[in-house]
């Protein structure tokens, strides 16, 4: 939790709603090219902490 490297800090995207694309994003990406139905929820954002972590749906 809470990684600013997996985050994307520093790899500025604006159509991002954090502002920045990691390299977790970009695999997810391609992941999802492969299969349509992958599904995939980023969880290393800066400063966050586990009980601040979106429920599992």
């Amino acid at each position: 939790m809470g990684d600013s490297f997996t985050e994307g800090v520093g790899d500025d995207d604006a159509s991002r709603p954090n502002g920045v694309r990691g390299w977790a994003d970009r695999v997810a990406e391609v992941l999802e090219t492969a299969d349509p139905e992958f599904t995939y929820v980023n969880l290393a954002v800066r400063g966050r902490l586990l009980p601040q972590a979106p429920p599992r749906k």
